[in-house]
């Protein structure tokens, strides 16, 4: 079963990654690595302190819009003034803060998310500013991922927080924890207000053209935000969380209205491997259904030119008909080329056309004692194939095509005696195409066409009816006119560049557009065992890049 479980798409971005941002942000800005907060009364208390870079955990049990956001102390203390028992007032008491965790509760609502305050973007960094603004791209991966714009969107989780020093059986110790929160929720304000804790925004642009030039086959319409642990134990002692995800989950398309379903997705699911910043995953069906099944229409468009250009090297003997790339004249049937290319058939995961026509030419001529009937029958037919191959890097095309000629003569002499002959050129051509998933460039999905599998056949009969088979006669089938035509034609296809002709196709008409080509560097396409398409992520990595935008 498909991860996705009802949505189009998904961008899941590792735990491990996220905290190596983090990381990376409180090298470039110094100023993240001080904490010196005091209250407005001196007497409340005061902070100075250096610190570690943040981490996020995002497996919060049973709660998967939520996740824990951590500030790490270096060095430095906490001030702040209680009265000790005996004492009749309040004096300064001074701990270390050296190892402390500081735990908080984020959470992570779709509004949160998707809302840019305006104090914060007046204040907001420069770098940051031009990143969101030059680079909005269809939806921008946001925020710390957890949002700190404002002090109360967090809640101090004291139980999870390792304080050392702090003993809760002292009296005043009641005082120090009162005085710490506040400290702490001045520092976040702080934060927000000078955007040094945001990474980012979610930010939806009306047309995803307007944010990147090269349209995404299926621009994402609306998105759910969550987190999902790698596995249940994630949050197991001595267990490392560096594979649970943060989810961008999307539906896809230009259908007006659609949105992501109300519920979080429930469970575990390893998203991301450790060798990955991130992935993204396409619905099957939706990139089936709504992409390839539309697109790749042109593959029935080319078996039908080259089921023509069969014909006229079977009835010319090769002498006419093209070779690479000709433009010849529709001849097999009395209409024009068929226009229909349809899939005849299709399912989840592949697609089959066929078609079958022909013509018919009937003449009859007579003289003293003989009369003449001869009978043209033309037939050809095409068959093809696309399915999508789980578990691989590719598509693969069946394709066969075949075509055939009859000529019957009758002729009477004399006392009304008959004699038939049934003249017969059939050819057929059976190839593979495999469509392989070789890059991603720009977030375009780029392609290696192979042709595999290549086999021509050749039937040229003659059989003769009456006068005792026009005196024992039979069938003479004419084995080295065949060999001579199966030589001809397996030439003549193998001259025609099948490969250069489809990689052409599915690079002006058949491109598929990932969202996020501007973000993200992608690599190794492949269909999951569930026929979804996968793709690895990792970030476009530029100093003024404090977040990701997609």
């Amino acid at each position: 079963m498909s991860p996705l479980r009802g949505f189009d798409q998904a961008v899941a971005i590792s735990q491990k990654h996220i905290n190596e941002s983090l990381a990376r942000r409180y090298t470039l800005y110094p100023t993240l690595q001080a904490f010196n907060v005091r209250t407005d009364d001196e007497e409340d208390g005061a902070i100075q302190a250096q610190m570690l870079p943040p981490t996020v955990d995002l497996y919060f049990p049973g709660e998967p819009r939520k996740a824990y956001f951590s500030l790490h102390f270096k060095s430095g203390t906490f001030d702040y003034y209680a009265k000790r028992s005996g004492e009749t007032q309040k004096s300064k008491h001074t701990l270390s803060v050296t190892g402390w965790k500081l735990v908080f509760i984020a959470k992570l609502t779709r509004q949160d998310l998707q809302t840019l305050p305006s104090d914060v973007m007046d204040n907001m960094l420069v770098d940051m500013k031009k990143n969101i603004t030059n680079k909005p791209g269809s939806y921008s991966l946001s925020q710390i991922l957890i949002d700190l714009t404002t002090a109360d969107a967090v809640d101090w989780e004291a139980l999870r927080s390792e304080t050392p020093g702090m003993n809760p059986a002292v009296g005043e110790d009641i005082r120090a924890k009162a005085a710490l929160r506040q400290l702490l929720f001045i520092y976040v304000s702080q934060l927000a207000k000078e955007s040094l804790s945001i990474l980012g925004y979610s930010i939806t642009v009306k047309d995803p053209k307007d944010a990147n030039p090269v349209m995404p086959s299926l621009p994402p319409v609306s998105v759910s935000t969550q987190t999902m642990p790698a596995s249940v134990d994630s949050g197991s002692p001595g267990k490392s969380g560096d594979s649970n995800a943060f989810l961008f989950l999307e539906m896809a398309g230009d259908v007006t209205g659609r949105t992501a379903p109300l519920n979080a997705l429930e469970g575990s699911y390893a998203w991301v491997r450790d060798d990955e910043s991130g992935v993204m995953l396409i619905g099957k069906e939706s990139l089936w259904d709504r992409f390839f099944v539309g697109h790749l229409k042109f593959i029935n468009e080319e078996a039908l030119v080259l089921v023509n250009k069969l014909g006229r090297w079977v009835e010319t003997g090769g002498k006419e008909g093209g070779s690479v790339g000709d433009a010849i004249p529709w001849s097999l049937t009395d209409s024009s080329f068929p226009n229909n290319l349809e899939w005849t058939s299709r399912d989840q995961t592949s697609a089959s056309f066929s078609w079958h026509d022909g013509k018919k030419n009937d003449k009859s001529d007579w003289g003293f004692g003989w009369t003449s009937h001869k009978r043209e029958q033309w037939d050809a037919s095409v068959k093809t194939n696309v399915r999508m191959d789980p578990g691989t890097n590719h598509l693969t095309v069946n394709n066969s095509i075949s075509f055939q000629y009859q000529q019957a003569n009758d002729s009477t002499h004399g006392r009304g005696d008959t004699i038939s002959d049934l003249r017969t050129e059939a050819a057929s051509v059976d190839w593979d195409l495999i469509l392989a998933f070789n890059s991603v460039k720009g977030g375009i999905l780029g392609f290696d066409v192979q042709v595999q599998n290549l086999k021509c056949s050749c039937n040229l009969s003659t059989q003769t009816f009456g006068v005792f088979q026009a005196l024992f006669g039979g069938i003479i089938v004419d084995d080295k006119g065949k060999e001579i035509m199966e030589s001809l034609i397996e030439s003549r296809m193998n001259q025609i560049d099948l490969a250069g002709l489809v990689s052409k196709a599915l690079k002006e008409q058949s491109q598929f557009v990932f969202p996020g080509g501007g973000t993200f560097f992608m690599k190794d396409p492949t269909f999951t065992p569930d026929y979804d398409l996968r793709v690895s992520l990792n970030y476009q990595q530029r100093r003024e890049d404090q977040g990701v935008t997609k």
